[in-house]
This record gives structure tokens, sequence and C-alpha cells, in this order.
């Protein structure tokens, strides 16, 4: 019989951080931050530093001679190369280049899941990917949602409950509390199907911030399942995602 593991999703960040000697979390930050990564690496940079405030992306511009990306409610930051929005992050603009990034959410999220042994970034559009990469670890997951200004969102618990029901389909994890079963049971509700999952996004907070800025766009993108098939990783060590 396969071993379970237990995989627990984060509603919020934990303020204390994950439990020591977490094996891998999952950082989740669909609009937009974990769907801009992604897309960032795809699109050939090489490699995303994560940075807590927007001084701190500065300096490690100015050290690294590095592009600068990121944004505040929304909003790209002052001065900045790139915004927030997957669809900046081209070929042409990033490859070959490092980028100092930072968000209002996002990064925040994965800053206090720094102490898990494997960090990885997760979203719709690498949603197998991330399936099979924590298969494959097959150790108790952590999946840490980002939230919007200190508030639960739904595109992310959609996405969390969505890969945890995955994995425990394969009956090698379990949920670990009712925190994680109420994800799950959302989003078997809300993402049966694409036009349904895309809805369920815009109506989310998240989503009705972006359509008041405009951005509708980046949700279509944002809930496009299995765009890609790579997992951003983090290295504690270089402070860098790739």
């Amino acid at each position: 019989m396969t071993s379970q593991n237990s995989v627990t999703i984060h509603l919020l960040p934990p303020d204390a951080g994950l439990p020591d000697a977490t094996p891998m979390a999952v950082i989740v930050d669909v609009l937009r931050a974990s769907t801009t990564i992604t897309s960032s690496l795809v699109a050939g940079a090489n490699a995303i530093v994560p940075c807590l405030t927007i001084d701190d992306a500065r300096n490690v511009a100015a050290q690294h001679e590095a592009l600068l990306g990121g944004e505040r409610g929304g909003i790209k930051c002052d001065g900045f190369d790139f915004g927030n929005s997957p669809t900046e992050y081209t070929p042409d603009a990033v490859a070959g280049r490092t980028i100092a990034f930072t968000t209002t959410n996002g990064t925040r999220a994965l800053m206090k899941s720094k102490n898990a042994a494997e960090i990885v970034i997760g979203s719709f559009v690498n949603l197998s990917a991330v399936a099979d990469k924590c298969r494959a670890v097959g150790q108790n997951l952590h999946i840490v949602c980002a939230g919007t200004d200190g508030v639960i969102s739904a595109e992310d618990v959609l996405f969390a409950g969505l890969l945890a029901a995955r994995l425990n389909g394969s009956d090698q994890f379990q949920p670990a509390d009712d925190a994680t079963q109420i994800a799950m049971d959302f989003s078997h509700a809300n993402a049966e199907n694409p036009p349904r999952l895309l809805e369920a996004i815009r109506r989310s907070q998240g989503g009705r911030n972006l359509i008041e800025l405009g951005c509708d766009a980046d949700i279509e993108f944002a809930a496009n399942i299995d765009r890609f098939d790579i997992v951003p990783s983090y290295n504690a060590a270089t402070e860098e995602i790739r």
C-alpha cells in the first residue's frame, strides 16, 4: 500500500512561519505573482530575486544589474521596468536577465515560508507540473495562499484546493485539516470547467481589483490551466527563483 502524506492548505501565510522541518511548500498568488514568476522564467529570465520591499528590490537591481519588476496595490512601482502582469515579461524584454521582484502579497508569502526545505511556485498555469513535483518529492506538503492585503482570496484557495484534490486523488496525500478539506470542496464546486473557473476568479476580490484596473486580460492568462510545464523553485542559499 502507498504510504500517505498530509497536505495542509494555509488560507493565509502563517504569521509565525511554517512548522519546523517542513519538507515542501507551494507558494500561491494566482493574481498575479506566481503566474508572473512562472511566465518570466518561461520567457527566458535567468532568475527572479523575490524582495520584501521596494527598496530591497532597488538594492538588488543595483548590485546585480537586474531588471526591476513589481507592484503595490496592483500598480507598477515608480521607476520599475515592469509591473506584475505576466504579459509584460516577454522574451525580448527578459531573456537572460535577472529580475528583482516585489509584490504586495506574493513575495511576502514566500518570505514567511522560507524555513521549508523545498519551496516551489504554483499557479493554474503550471498546475500539473506542480502536482507531479509534489508526488515526486512524496513528503508532507504545505500550500501557502498569499491572500490579498491580509484577507483570504478566493482565487488562491481555488488553486490550492484543486492541487490538494489532485494529490488526494492519487491516494498519496490526505488533507490534514478542515481548512484543507473546505478548500478542496470549494474548488470542486467552482473549477469543474474552464469557463466556470474563469468566472469564479473574476468574482474574487483579486479579480475585481484587476478588472477595476483594466487588467482583465491578466485574469484570463492566469486562469489558463497547464499553459506551462515548469516548476519555479526558490533556492534559499542564493535567494533566487529559477
